[in-house]
């Protein structure tokens, strides 16, 4: 075999060898960045558990002083005319803030997308999603039919509550939630039911190719807002 021959040879080892090497390494940072990833995820994952175990923890231990201090109101002021009167007072204060588990006939809306339609054949789907606007919409005339208590996907409506769109997704008090949205409104159903009216906003919302649903309930509940009412610039009059 003459000199040419074997360095010709020499040079295609050489390449195999570098070939094979590099491939070699290639699969070994594939395979540590995919167990760094699965670590780095399982991390993240039993964080977010830890988090919502404080969380559910501290939200039982706030119930629980919450009916501890409901029971001593009650023992304060069961002998207490006047006490009772502002006792009485005080819920249904509470009631109108949100601030009180409530219940009472009314009714319930759904909206959700339009699942039925085709994106390819529709220059956009947009107009058959569900925003914020059609939400706070229907919270606002459901307002001015009298309705004395509403939540979306069983977050308390108050007056500080702000619906706004966040991507795909609506925020209602701080909170993230994705269609279908329920509404509930405790109130007189026949006056709720308004927004059903012929030329109304159910049926403007139809006609748009939203999936609308409205229909009374004789036993809806509609739980307290859980949040933290804070005021920075409201003061009290003298």
């Amino acid at each position: 075999m003459n000199k040419k021959l074997m360095n010709v040879m020499f040079c295609i080892i050489c390449l195999v060898l570098t070939f094979a090497i590099s491939m070699q390494i290639k699969t070994v940072e594939s395979t540590n960045s995919k167990v760094s990833h699965d670590i780095t995820e399982n991390k993240l994952r039993d964080e977010v558990l830890k988090w919502k175990q404080r969380y559910d923890s501290i939200s039982n231990s706030i119930k629980s002083r919450e009916k501890e201090l409901e029971n001593i109101r009650k023992k304060t002021t069961e002998n207490d005319t006047t006490a009772i009167a502002m006792e009485e007072q005080l819920e249904k204060i509470n009631a109108l803030l949100g601030l009180t588990d409530v219940k009472g006939k009314g009714v319930i809306v759904t909206l959700d997308d339009n699942k039925t339609i085709d994106p390819n054949k529709v220059i956009s789907i947009d107009p058959y999603l569900i925003h914020d606007t059609n939400i706070l919409k229907v919270v606002n005339e459901l307002k001015a039919a009298g309705a004395e208590a509403i939540s979306v996907n069983e977050l308390r409506i108050t007056s500080m509550t702000s619906i706004t769109c966040v991507g795909p997704v609506v925020r209602i008090n701080g909170e993230r939630v994705a269609a279908p949205y329920t509404i509930k409104a405790i109130g007189f159903p026949e006056s709720l039911m308004s927004l059903n009216m012929p030329g109304g906003l159910i049926q403007a919302l139809k006609s748009q190719g939203k999936m609308v649903e409205i229909k009374k309930e004789n036993n809806i509940e509609i739980y307290k807002y859980d949040g933290i009412i804070t005021k920075e610039f409201m003061q009290y009059l003298d």
